[in-house]
């Protein structure tokens, strides 16, 4: 049986995961040597996919009327968003393996949301700081090259942008730790949904077929993390028809997934039995 909650403000529930947030940056920090090599690591290895794709294109001059410099923009959306999920939800990425070895049982018994648990109890700095990293450089080095005009909108449209498509992986990722409350194991499922679809946004969503721009764009909303949000810094238009509107939507479409997977978490927690001894 679960334990009653207690009643929370937004406020007392921002006390507790600063307290949480302090707890885990000093524990990341007695071990900062291992934490700037993991990260550096990170940093190099996403560089190293990013590479592969400025070769590619830089081979060609463009890819569907993008350049290179355009595709590095559409990039940096990806890392900084990614950056904030693993600094905020890598309990959620993670979770599946809590509920197969029957941890999730300690959270039933704590008056506190087991959700909000789920979120305090972890923080991936390492995959922050090199994701965090890449992401700025990239944005810093392709913003002067493509010659954006940085008007007041456009500074907040970026920045809404970035929150949007990190509510977005976030609810992809909560809809896969709900799966796990009736399958136990959804490290697979995660895998291909999540990271195989992050990696295939890099590009412009144009070179894929009918099939891919439609899960993209209207099933698991990738294209919303970084295509239209660069689209329309850029001015662009490359043919690929969807309504304008899209390229204003990511914060939009971020709260109502969020939203969504929200009811499908409570749905499963509501179903869940334990998987412990």
């Amino acid at each position: 049986m679960n334990m009653p909650r207690e009643q929370h403000t937004i406020a007392s529930l921002a006390r507790l995961y600063l307290q949480h947030a302090s707890l885990l940056a000093k524990a990341n920090l007695a071990r900062r040597n291992t934490l700037v090599t993991i990260s550096f690591a990170v940093l190099f290895r996403e560089l190293l996919n990013v590479a592969v794709a400025w070769v590619l294109v830089a081979r060609f001059g463009t890819i569907q009327g993008w350049t290179v410099d355009e595709l590095m923009f559409s990039y940096s959306f990806l890392f900084l968003s990614y950056a904030l999920v693993a600094l905020l939800f890598t309990g959620v990425r993670d979770f599946d393996a809590e509920v197969s070895e029957g941890e999730c049982d300690g959270y039933l018994v704590k008056p506190l949301g087991v959700l909000f648990q789920v979120i305090a109890r972890k923080a991936d700095l390492a995959a922050t700081l090199g994701h965090g990293l890449l992401g700025v450089a990239l944005f810093v080095f392709a913003a002067r090259r493509v010659q954006v005009t940085w008007t007041s909108w456009y500074v907040l449209y970026a920045a809404l942008s970035v929150l949007g498509g990190t509510l977005i992986q976030a609810s992809i990722l909560l809809v896969s730790a709900a799966i796990s409350f009736w399958t136990i194991r959804t490290t697979n499922l995660r895998n291909l949904i999540f990271f195989n679809l992050r990696r295939c946004a890099g590009f412009p969503l144009s070179v894929y077929p009918p099939v891919l721009r439609f899960l993209s764009v209207y099933v698991i909303p990738f294209a919303f993390v970084n295509y239209f949000p660069a689209q329309f810094l850029l001015g662009k238009n490359d043919g690929y028809l969807t309504p304008w509107i899209f390229a204003y939507a990511a914060p939009l479409v971020g709260m109502t997934m969020f939203a969504l997977s929200l009811l499908v978490w409570d749905k499963g927690l509501s179903r869940y039995s334990s998987a412990g001894n």
